[in-house]
């Protein structure tokens, strides 16, 4: 395992996202085994998250964006590569961002990921981007730029290339779908007849099996809420299972809401 976190390391190294530190902070590195056999790396951030005042940078609302859609007719879908590491740290920011190794002292160049300022510094630098550009819209390091007709949408586009360029930030080549009629974007597919959940999304929820703990009824009542505007009265149906949520309470089902589970 620490073969690989060093390999990691020495890729961090050799693109200029980390360098070796002598700051006096030091924060846990964690270390996450991925399905391909390979680990991705974060910091955990616990100590200087509690110290740091956050300027309260608002995301996007997702009912927004989506309501947003609905006169396009063409899509074109991007996601930013490796968002947060395309970000340069502040130099008097960058001893805080310190890290360690079993046997070594790293800090980011680059905005790390972990540190809860981290999310809002990206969406003023993506705002500045998409500002302006009436049929281009953002949430985090996803885009997607839409139109009525093809030709306002290649103008459309440009100007949006521009603006990476200007900002110096680069999208990631395969996960673009450009000039599509139907596109999947935040977890609704997108096209010329409106907004709907993604049908993958939806069947993950469909098949998932009743819960069990708290954690997966959370999940279970978090895919529910995104969805919330395709579910009628959702807030009265998932009432009883909000009950169970509560502190001290034990997640035990009544017959009824077992059904309330079958039924969603």
């Amino acid at each position: 395992m620490q073969k690989k976190v060093d390999a990691v390391l020495d890729q961090y190294l050799a693109a200029g996202l980390i360098q070796h530190s002598t700051s006096p902070w030091a924060s846990r590195l964690v270390v996450i085994p991925k399905e391909d056999g390979s680990v991705r790396i974060t910091v955990s951030y616990k100590r200087l998250n509690a110290l740091v005042d956050l300027d309260g940078q608002p995301l996007h609302r997702v009912d927004v964006i989506l309501d947003s859609l609905y006169t396009g007719k063409v899509f074109s879908i991007f996601d930013l590569n490796s968002a947060f590491h395309q970000i340069v740290c502040d130099e008097d920011t960058v001893p805080l961002t310190a890290f360690c190794t079993p046997t070594q002292l790293f800090e980011w160049l680059r905005m790390p990921q972990g540190a809860n300022a981290s999310p809002s510094w990206f969406v003023k630098v993506i705002n500045r981007v998409v500002h302006g550009l009436e049929r281009v819209l953002a949430y985090l390091d996803d885009v997607i730029c839409f139109d009525e007709e093809p030709l306002g949408h290649v103008l459309n586009l440009i100007e949006f290339f521009k603006r990476l360029r200007q900002y110096n930030l680069k999208l990631s080549p395969g996960k673009a779908r450009v000039g599509a009629t139907h596109a999947n974007f935040l977890g609704h597919t997108i096209s010329p007849a409106g907004v709907s959940p993604d049908g993958v999304k939806v069947r993950a929820l469909t098949h998932m099996p009743p819960p069990t703990n708290v954690k997966q009824l959370r999940s279970l009542l978090g895919g529910l809420s995104y969805y919330r505007k395709f579910l009628k009265n959702l807030a009265t149906k998932v009432r009883p299972l909000n009950s169970l949520l509560k502190q001290g309470v034990p997640l035990k089902y009544t017959p009824g809401m077992v059904n309330v589970v079958k039924t969603l």
